[in-house]
């Protein structure tokens, strides 16, 4: 048996994007020969890390024997600091993207550490976001001599969801991600694209320490033929968060002569637009097709679940689409299943790399291959769009050519469809298969 020490800032019962991954491979990897104790944020903590945190007991299932956990609390309250300078140079010099450390790393050390001397583990887990937890793996792993594999769920230097304070930030930030790799026994990236990445951007790490193991499903499905008949009622749905903000973007796309003040020291090392990720294109596709093709005014139906993001409103209203669009807000993992399972399709979208490819891999996409659902597939070229072409489940809709789109929905919903899933690519991000993987890195380590 291989004991192993899996450091979670984010797990169940916190349901967040970040506690699926984690939760799964823990669930699992006793049947590969690893027993696993899970270091995670202490249940009486979440409310002050996550103010609107929402808890999920579903989550847990029936499987929380198959693991340990060792809770440690944070001092973290969130607010504003009202000294607006320190504020401000925190965020400005903030190599991490968050700061979650400064209020878990002392009970950290100090649980972990003496953990550590009643039990031992051949190596150690740490998986991120939050990207300011891995110096605190690093340094438990150089302080106990335990081998560290760092489970990268999204680019850290790379991921340009906002810019970067300045280029000072942009380098600090890559330094740390080259600190935590060099020192790294493996690295694994969730999409072959972020692999490929971390190895062009890392030069002077071994390439061989990047391994791609996926998000995946937990439930094994013997796939049909998915037959989708013209109706009188079409309902689309869509699961989750789009991590797209107007504002941010704005900043990304400006070019820095127009800028004011500090932000003109703002860096990008790469476009990201995430307006794609949002609904918009798809919305902009449906006035389209409402213009062109009037019957399906009536007919069509979208529904949302997940967080409602500020902008959401406007943007339905954008497109005149109140009538045909309904946000039910945040639904339990329990919920969640069943609002996709009674939608006609699932819609997905995409972030769009600009001169690259997108590297994410939403973690929703494994769900509705669970669901044997049709896909409509926003998306832009990169990981995503690679692994739903290869499913065989989804109708891959143009985000840049409007025209083509309508010519496309249209086809989807006027015709009879039948789509053949790609049942042995589908069963290659079983949950079984992937933590099989994520075992045997672990014991090559030995």
């Amino acid at each position: 048996m291989t004991n192993i020490l899996y450091i979670a800032y984010q797990f169940p019962p916190l349901n967040v994007g970040g506690s699926a991954r984690p939760a799964r491979f823990v669930k699992n990897l006793h049947k590969y020969g690893v027993k696993t104790t899970v270091v995670t944020l202490a249940a009486e903590s979440l409310v002050n890390v996550h103010p609107n945190a929402k808890i999920d007991s579903n989550l847990f299932d029936n499987h929380h024997k198959n693991f340990d956990v060792l809770e440690v609390p944070s001092t973290y309250k969130i607010h504003r600091k009202k000294n607006k300078i320190k504020n401000f140079v925190d965020i400005f010099f903030s190599k991490y993207k968050g700061n979650e450390h400064k209020f878990w790393a002392k009970n950290y050390h100090s649980i972990v550490d003496e953990w550590l001397k009643q039990n031992a583990v051949q190596a150690i887990v740490v998986t991120a976001p939050p990207f300011s937890i891995l110096p605190l793996a690093v340094a438990t792993s150089k302080k106990h001599n335990i081998p560290l594999v760092v489970d990268m769920r999204d680019h850290w230097t790379l991921w340009v969801l906002a810019p970067y304070s300045s280029y000072y930030n942009y380098i600090a930030s890559k330094l740390a991600e080259n600190s935590v790799f060099k020192h790294a026994k493996k690295i694994i990236a969730t999409s072959k694209v972020t692999q490929e990445d971390f190895i062009k951007f890392h030069p002077n790490v071994n390439p061989e320490k990047f391994k791609y193991i996926p998000n995946g499903f937990e439930e094994m499905i013997d796939y049909e033929d998915i037959i989708f008949k013209p109706s009188q009622g079409i309902v689309i749905g869509y699961v989750g968060s789009f991590y797209y903000n107007p504002g941010s973007r704005s900043q990304i796309m400006m070019p820095w002569w127009k800028k004011k003040g500090h932000r003109k020291l703002q860096y990008v090392p790469r476009k990201e637009d995430w307006l794609y990720r949002s609904p918009y294109f798809f919305f902009k596709s449906l006035r389209a097709l409402f213009k062109s093709e009037p019957k399906f005014k009536t007919i069509i139906k979208v529904k949302f679940a997940g967080n409602k993001e500020d902008w959401f409103i406007d943007m339905v209203n954008e497109f005149d689409l109140q009538a045909n669009v309904d946000h039910i807000g945040w639904v339990s993992q329990t919920e969640s299943l069943a609002f996709q399972k009674s939608c006609d399709f699932l819609l997905a979208t995409s972030a769009k790399v600009i001169g690259g490819k997108d590297y994410s891999i939403a973690g929703k996409t494994f769900e509705y291959f669970a669901m044997q659902k049709p896909i409509l597939a926003f998306v832009a070229e990169g990981a995503q769009k690679d692994i739903l072409k290869q499913s065989g489940m989804a109708h891959l809709i143009s985000v840049d050519d409007i025209d083509m789109a309508v010519e496309q929905l249209n086809g989807v919903f006027s015709t009879e469809q039948v789509m053949i899933p790609n049942q042995s690519y589908i069963d290659s991000f079983h949950i079984d298969t992937l933590t099989q993987s994520l075992a045997e890195e672990l014991k090559k380590l030995d």
